[in-house]
């Protein structure tokens, strides 16, 4: 089914299957993106700053490549799924930021919404806006991880993350990703602003230019920065 002829059906009675199947479909089946922005860091000890922060993403089927620049840090990873799953670094350079804040490719990448689907939690309606979301929690195949994700019924994207490993209690989990407001390129949505919240400290990460489209087709010179 296309995301068209389901535009205007309940999606509160979809299946827990059918809507993750959705929002997957809507999120990471063959498109791209490209966000530029600051990441403004709060440390629990130390000094606060601002970072340029670049993020762009292809999309396929079963397969994603995510490449990330924070000011002059980069890193370039590609993920395959499906039956099997793996996780390949392309290029590294100046991890040492990266690893400062603590911060993860995969805490961008959306690959955590390609994790196995364990179970589907009570609706909840987030924020100000009262968004209304699905809750389901996902486990990584391959580590003891889990994550509890909220998906906007109407976006069809995850509004908050949490991440725990080794156990469910996401009373106190290891990382919170929320994200506040989106904006659309060509039909694709994007989000304007995210919180992430770490062992390191606070995260606000602010886009300010959006570009992205669905198919095949994509910019030549996307992962050139």
């Amino acid at each position: 089914m296309s995301l068209s002829a389901v535009a205007q059906e309940d999606r509160s009675k979809m299946s827990t299957e059918s809507f993750v199947a959705l929002a997957r479909k809507a999120l990471i089946g063959e498109s791209w993106l490209k966000m530029k922005g600051n990441i403004n860091t709060r440390p629990k000890e130390g000094e606060r700053a601002r970072y340029p922060f670049i993020l762009t993403a292809l999309m396929r089927k079963d397969s994603l490549v995510v490449k990330t620049k924070l000011e002059e840090s980069v890193m370039k990873v590609a993920y395959s799924f499906g039956e099997a799953h793996s996780t390949k670094e392309l290029e590294s350079k100046n991890k040492e930021l990266y690893d400062k804040l603590q911060l993860r490719p995969g805490d961008f990448s959306l690959s955590f919404m390609y994790w196995d689907l364990m179970k589907e939690y009570d609706v909840e309606h987030l924020g100000l806006a009262r968004i209304k979301c699905r809750v389901f929690l996902l486990a990584d195949p391959d580590e003891n991880e889990y994550a509890k994700v909220w998906i906007s019924e109407k976006y069809l994207g995850p509004v908050k993350v949490m991440w725990k490993t080794g156990s469910l209690d996401f009373d106190k989990p290891d990382r919170l990703l929320q994200f506040e407001g989106f904006t659309k390129k060509n039909n694709r949505s994007m989000p304007k602003e995210a919180y992430l919240k770490n062992a390191y400290g606070d995260m606000q990460i602010k886009f300010n230019e959006h570009e992205g489209d669905y198919g095949l087709k994509f910019p030549q010179k996307l992962f050139n920065f």
